[in-house]
């Protein structure tokens, strides 16, 4: 089993009351739920996928969240950086400790 832990590295202005509150609660967690459940937040209240999972990797700490997804640190701050543009393969490794997947679904047509 995976353990997410997310340190107390920083908590970030959010226009949403309930972000900073998960953020303070999920420093220092070893629970990969709370941590998705962060991000699921996050994508909620209109961050895209790259921000919102730079938020959560910064509040974890790069160099700790490089070594549970086994890649450089470099790499880490590349994927999460707004001017670069990271792949698919490497998302779903960014993604795999908080066990969730990029999915693709149709979209209602009216």
């Amino acid at each position: 089993m995976v353990a997410l832990r997310c340190s107390s590295v920083a908590t970030f202005r959010s226009s949403s009351a309930r972000v900073p509150d998960l953020e303070r609660r999920v420093q220092g967690t070893q629970r990969p739920g709370l941590c998705a459940y962060l991000l699921s937040e996050l994508l909620d209240e209109g961050y895209d996928l790259q921000t919102a999972l730079g938020r959560l990797i910064r509040l974890y700490g790069v160099k700790e969240y490089a070594r549970l997804v086994k890649m450089d640190s470099p790499a880490v701050q590349r994927a999460i950086a707004p001017e670069h543009n990271p792949t698919k393969l490497t998302l779903e490794k960014l993604l795999a400790p908080l066990k969730l997947e990029l999915d693709i679904k149709p979209t209602d047509a009216a």
